[in-house]
């Protein structure tokens, strides 16, 4: 469907219906724009404010960005990605946080991956989880960049509103 843009925290936001996305001209592959696969720094932001949950599906509202495949809602109401970490199953690694994302809220979120050293995710400004992982990497995930789903897997529409979805080349 055609995205509907509406008043935001910002500005204006994209209203995602479950049926509608942005998607982006491509930069999942520009791992350079955030300093290289082995000593790069990714940190990806964005307001969100879901509406409604689909019971045991993953609710994607950004995806295709450098070093991170997809962020998303899990069904438990996590944050969850997908990242690279060599030597984690096959190559690719899914952290979560710890704390939840309400329904019917603005809730800003965040999530910086540092190449070699690990990962941290902030909801509303405060830290909620970090963790060591000198394996993780700022890898190419492939794939096309869009905001309000995964480009990856039918039926993980974000339902709400995302606004100000930013990706930066630098630690917090």
């Amino acid at each position: 469907g055609t995205p509907q843009w509406v008043s935001g925290v910002t500005g204006t936001a994209l209203r995602s219906n479950g049926s509608n996305a942005v998607f982006l001209p491509s930069i999942s592959s520009r791992t350079d724009l955030v300093g290289g696969f082995d000593s790069g720094k990714a940190i990806l932001m964005a307001w969100i404010y879901p509406t409604s949950y689909t019971p045991g599906l993953y609710s994607c509202f950004a995806s295709g960005f450098p070093g991170m495949l997809y962020l998303c809602i899990n069904p438990s109401r996590q944050l969850q990605l997908m990242v690279n970490a060599p030597g984690q199953g096959n190559g690719n690694y899914w952290p979560a946080s710890t704390g939840t994302i309400p329904l019917n809220k603005w809730t800003h979120v965040a999530f910086l991956l540092e190449a070699g050293v690990g990962y941290t995710f902030y909801i509303d400004g405060k830290l909620d989880r970090r963790v060591s992982e000198p394996l993780i990497r700022v890898a190419n995930m492939g794939g096309q960049s869009g905001i309000g789903s995964s480009w990856t897997v039918a039926g993980e529409w974000f339902i709400g509103d995302v606004d100000s979805v930013c990706a930066y080349h630098a630690g917090i």
